[in-house]
């Protein structure tokens, strides 16, 4: 193998794992309908069953659901949406990020300020 090839190879190897761990792996979703801690807990157990989910976290107060995958997201919009329809909300808003579930809950939760 040429100083080139092998140059090249890890380089490839190097940079592979960092474009991968660039990708969202936590889901924001901003839901319309949820009113009592039943609506809360019902959201929280459809995504539970979802593979490759590692967290739920559901604040009730201000309608924010923030799902936490092992790996990169592997579910697409469409997806969340028929599941949060399918339990009877909608949704206004999805975020993708690579953010952590702690960031995102002070971003989201301990951020949020009733007016």
């Amino acid at each position: 193998m040429s100083f080139m090839s092998s140059f090249l190879l890890s380089t490839v190897l190097l940079v592979n794992p960092i474009i991968s761990a660039t990708k969202p792996s936590a889901v924001v979703i901003d839901i319309r309908g949820m009113v009592c801690a039943f609506c809360a807990s019902s959201i929280e157990d459809k995504f539970k069953e979802i593979k490759g989910v590692r967290e739920v976290f559901v604040d009730l107060k201000t309608r924010t659901v923030i799902v936490g995958f092992e790996g990169p997201v592997t579910m697409s919009d469409k997806e969340i949406n028929t599941l949060i329809l399918d339990s009877g909300y909608t949704q206004r808003q999805i975020v993708r990020s690579e953010e952590s579930i702690d960031l995102l809950k002070k971003k989201y939760i301990e951020g949020f300020k009733t007016p």
